[in-house]
């Protein structure tokens, strides 16, 4: 069981951390040199490099550093540590294991740190080992204005949260020997699987919303009190278990306390489904949440922010702001507001890549795009699409993808088989996209947009021979 002071106030636990790297002092031929190692070179990194020389850097000094770091519940554990500012990601995530008792050659492997923005939520960072925090922080001003949407006045007001998080780079299968091996472990995981549900970045059908929301409650409320866990308090409480866009489904209508006919939700199923779990111990509790989150594909996904063209009806084609989630197995994209409506998901496996951040002035709102190539139906042969993200986003997608896809060819093909082999809970809706829809390279020709069509070929290094019929 994890015991943390919730913050403020929380205990403040001197350490002092060595072997510390003052990354500002590197030559840039260090730095370059780097950026050539594939564990070490990343959008982030080179962000940091990009930044080096501009007015952002001053001249750290080596006194105490207060840092407080989040686990996903949002409780903090703060402390001060000598050198804080050189202090890398692995250095301040094995305070965090010392502090909460966690084994750190697992947690290592599970966890890491994230630094996340809690205005412009979608902006969240993984960190590497070698990161150094107070330098992300230093310059998140500039990873806001490079990769965010926001507006200046959003940006200036943001401060950035430094959260122990799963590391996006865990596989299922090493996820599952390691929850079980240490309950400690577990619980932390379950705060992340239990924070992304809520927040709407994995989403998820109305019925496995309810089988999650009742172990919840199992989790948070115990055992069953006929009493106290009536259909009228969960309505209170509904806000607590379910994502905000799904409480007009659940909730009941009522008027002067009485429940309107015609208008009752679900408030007496979840309780039923809770009762059949109430009894159970945290730990099957925590293993049975994460089981189903498994089934999501956005589950230990990285979020992304970004625009997608829409078909419309009745007027011209339109941008919608969308999420997201590239996972190891899954791309899955939603839209970022209302009910969080599932537009598509499709196989890592199956589904080619490319970015363009060349010639930005080409494109609406000089935003990089992200081009997906895949099957319009999984294994088969007929019809393929091109579907464009425009997101500030897209390298950060781009360089996700890439690792994931490296593993995937490194990997033993059951390996990837048995990774990836859930059944989509969702239902692709295609057909309300703008997207190129076509057989062969030809016929991509004549359809794709103007802008994207010589950006693209160069990317691809296309020959233009007539003997080449498919793409």
């Amino acid at each position: 069981m994890i015991t943390v002071k919730v913050n403020p106030p929380m205990r403040k636990a001197e350490k002092i951390v060595q072997q510390r790297v003052d990354y500002l002092n590197l030559s840039l031929t260090e730095l370059n040199m780097m950026g050539r190692n594939d564990n070490l070179s990343s959008p982030v990194t080179e962000t940091v490099i990009d930044a080096r020389n501009s007015s952002l850097w001053e001249k750290m000094e080596d006194f105490p550093l207060d840092i407080c770091i989040y686990l996903p519940d949002h409780r903090g554990i703060q402390f001060s540590v000598a050198g804080g500012r050189h202090a890398s990601a692995e250095q301040l995530a094995n305070l965090v294991f010392d502090e909460i008792g966690l084994e750190k050659s697992s947690a290592e492997e599970a966890l890491t740190l994230w630094m996340c923005s809690p205005l412009l939520c979608v902006l969240a960072i993984q960190l590497k080992a070698h990161h150094v925090p107070f330098q992300i922080r230093k310059l998140w001003m500039h990873f806001l204005r490079r990769y965010s949407h926001g507006l200046e006045e959003e940006m200036t007001s943001d401060e950035p949260l430094l959260i122990l998080q799963r590391n996006v780079l865990l596989t299922m299968q090493r996820q599952r020997q390691l929850q079980e091996q240490h309950e400690s472990l577990l619980e932390i995981l379950y705060l992340h699987a239990k924070e992304s549900i809520l927040n709407g970045h994995c989403p998820c059908p109305m019925d496995l919303c309810l089988r999650l929301a009742s172990l919840q409650m199992a989790v948070e409320w115990r055992s069953f009190n006929s009493s106290q866990h009536t259909a009228t308090t969960l309505r209170e409480s509904l806000e607590n278990f379910l994502p905000a866009h799904v409480l007009t489904s659940v909730r009941s209508w009522s008027l002067f306390g009485w429940t309107i006919p015609f208008f009752k939700g679900s408030e007496d199923r979840l309780l039923s489904l809770y009762k059949a779990v109430a009894e159970w111990s945290k730990f099957r509790l925590y293993n049975a949440y994460i089981d189903l989150c498994m089934k999501l594909p956005s589950y230990g996904a990285a979020v992304f922010a970004a625009e997608l063209e829409m078909r419309s009806r009745w007027r011209m084609h339109y941008r919608l702001s969308v999420y997201a989630s590239i996972s190891r197995c899954w791309i899955s994209v939603w839209e970022a507001s209302g009910n969080k409506s599932h537009l598509f998901t499709v196989a890592l496996g199956h589904c080619q890549f490319w970015l363009l951040d060349d010639d930005l002035d080409q494109f609406e709102d000089n935003y990089p795009a992200l081009l997906l190539m895949f099957a319009e139906k999984q294994n088969d042969d007929g019809p393929k699409l091109l579907v464009t993200l425009f997101s500030k986003q897209a390298p950060l997608m781009e360089a996700l993808l890439n690792s994931f896809c490296t593993e995937q060819q490194t990997a033993a093909d059951d390996q990837v088989a048995i990774e990836c082999e859930n059944e989509l809970a969702f239902q692709n809706r295609l057909s309300q996209i703008s997207a190129v829809r076509f057989y062969n390279y030809e016929e991509l020709r004549t359809k794709i947009p103007i802008y994207l069509k010589s950006r693209l070929e160069r990317k691809l290094n296309i020959h233009r021979d007539s003997s080449n019929e498919s793409f």
